[in-house]
């Protein structure tokens, strides 16, 4: 079974206004995650990659855990 996960967009947002101007271009250097992939991350996607998910979690400063937290399990669960 695959863990859920989600963004938390707060993290990265602060990393950008932080290292503004050209910030976009200076996350994607520091973590090895294309400006365009951390781009739609911001908007929710999680990356597949875990070498995604830790290299910009590293290049932020928190740990995956932190950046991408996972879901609670919905198992079991009535609906």
């Amino acid at each position: 079974m695959c863990m859920q996960r989600k963004v938390k967009r707060e993290f990265i947002d602060r990393w950008l206004s932080e290292a503004y101007p050209n910030a976009l271009t200076k996350l994607s250097n520091a973590s090895g995650v294309p400006a365009n992939s951390i781009s739609k991350i911001r908007n929710g996607r999680v990356p597949k990659d875990f070498e995604q998910l830790k290299g910009l979690a590293e290049a932020i400063g928190v740990n995956v855990d932190q950046l991408f937290p996972v879901l609670p399990d919905r198992k079991g669960r009535a609906s």
